[in-house]
């Protein structure tokens, strides 16, 4: 499961692939972002989620930009690598008992800020087009 980000320039079957950035379900990347993504959807009720499509334009692309900057400073506090919790294994153990194991994976710092300036790209240029930045599923 994977949320594809780009942008239109009016129409938002006008989907604007260069630049996309791709966001998985298990990669780390997108565990990480999830608190400021929930938090801008609070903001702007917009969500970008695997589940979902989200639409940023007016003010709320300006509320996409300072998502962006923020995650940019969390990463850059970040070591090299780190592991980001994604999830929990929910099985039954040998004695027949639900257990839940946490899963992490490891996220790259420089491969993360790629990423966010990708994102900050396609917010630029949205920006410039006076269009809007599209999730989709």
């Amino acid at each position: 499961m994977a949320v594809r980000i780009g942008t239109s320039n009016g129409e938002p079957s006008n989907f604007n692939w260069d630049g996309l950035v791709i966001l998985h379900a298990f990669d780390g990347y997108y565990s990480f972002l999830y608190p400021l993504i929930t938090e801008l959807n609070e903001n702007t009720g917009q969500l970008i989620d695997l589940w979902g499509d989200a639409t940023f334009s007016g003010a709320d692309l300006i509320a996409l930009r300072d998502t962006i900057h923020a995650a940019k400073n969390l990463v850059a506090s970040q070591p090299a690598d780190w592991d980001v919790y994604v999830g929990d294994h929910c099985h039954y153990n040998d004695e027949q008992q639900f257990t839940r194991d946490p899963m992490h994976t490891k996220v790259s710092n420089s491969e993360f800020t790629n990423l966010l300036e990708n994102f900050s790209r396609l917010i630029e240029r949205a920006m410039n087009e006076n269009g809007s930045v599209l999730s989709q599923r």
